[in-house]
């Protein structure tokens, strides 16, 4: 019984990480089954009379009842989420949660009208729920569902004990130690090959994620690949044309230099360079400001008011200049 309820605590805890975790209804829906299978075989044992008086209370000395009824709805709400029935059947999605309403409207009927009826009440809907959860279980199998073998081979086993457990309420069979843990013994095989189910579930999600990740990181490296060759693509052509620009700079006689709005150099040819060289003695640096960079005041105010009028006024200008490089 110790070691019963202990893999109970355990489970009910097991599952409420794995829903914050991976927010999947299945598992909280599995860990609120595995409270009312508790709650129930608590009640047969003494447990729940002891430990939650106030739920003795609240339901008149009924709470095996009431928890009985639970664990048969929440375990349709499991198999729901668990099978995905939503997802292959809309009928049939429909048609089991009418089927849930079902339960919880004839078994408040029951309650009102004849109190004393509803553990013969429940023992029926136990069988139903059952031919219900074979039924689904086969359909999943049929359909090649994820996990639906674990499913069904689950509840054949727990429905074994179920069976044994409702047989002795209906005194087909004698009350015994087998009844007496069969639900304990049933349910422990059952959420045993369940868990199973749900971890091979968990790492079909982990792979598809990883693999959904090396397919993001794939197509990443691709676009990285393809800009990178758009890249080297453009640069050769923008080599091409500054290496056609500096032939055809290179291979004139007159100088030529262009600068931007700042006067800074841009670019110049061999020409320019070779006479700025005997003119001032000194190297030109492209980014340098080319009036920084004359050294005689009257040249540079000269040249100042030229490159101003073009390049404030937009205006086309032409010079005619003499100098005396050299004699």
């Amino acid at each position: 019984i110790g070691l019963f309820y202990g893999a109970m605590i355990i489970l009910m805890i097991y599952n409420l990480l794995l829903f914050l975790t991976t927010r999947l209804r299945v598992f909280i829906l599995n860990g609120f089954y595995t409270l009312f299978v508790a709650l129930f075989t608590g009640a047969a044992d003494g447990f729940t009379a002891q430990y939650l008086h106030f739920l003795v209370n609240w339901t008149s000395g009924y709470q095996d009842a009431y928890v009985a009824a639970g664990s048969n709805i929440m375990s349709l709400l499991f198999m729901r989420d668990f099978l995905r029935v939503s997802e292959w059947s809309r009928g049939f999605d429909k048609g089991l949660r009418w089927f849930v309403y079902g339960i919880i409207i004839t078994l408040g009927f029951v309650a009102l009208v004849y109190l004393q009826a509803v553990f013969l009440y429940l023992s029926y809907i136990g069988i139903l729920v059952l031919v219900v959860t074979f039924f689904f279980g086969v359909l999943g199998v049929q359909r090649k569902l994820p996990q639906a073998n674990y499913f069904l081979t689950a509840y054949v086993i727990f429905g074994i004990f179920i069976l044994m457990f409702i047989f002795s309420i209906l005194r087909i069979i004698p009350y015994g130690n087998l009844v007496k843990y069969s639900i304990h013994i049933g349910y422990l095989s059952c959420i045993s090959i369940l868990s199973y189910g749900l971890s091979v579930k968990i790492y079909r999600l982990y792979t598809a994620l990883l693999q959904k990740e090396k397919e993001k990181k794939n197509l990443i490296e691709l676009k990285n690949q393809e800009l990178e060759e758009r890249v080297n693509e453009r640069t050769r052509y923008i080599q091409k044309k500054e290496n056609n620009l500096r032939s055809i700079l290179d291979n004139t006689d007159s100088a030529i230099w262009l600068i931007d709005y700042d006067y800074k150099l841009i670019e110049f040819n061999t020409v320019f360079l070779e006479d700025w060289k005997d003119a001032y003695q000194q190297r030109l640096e492209i980014g340098k400001s080319i009036l920084e960079l004359m050294p005689v005041a009257s040249i540079r105010d000269t040249w100042h008011s030229r490159y101003k009028q073009v390049l404030e006024n937009n205006e086309k200008a032409v010079y005619q200049d003499s100098y005396n490089v050299k004699g």
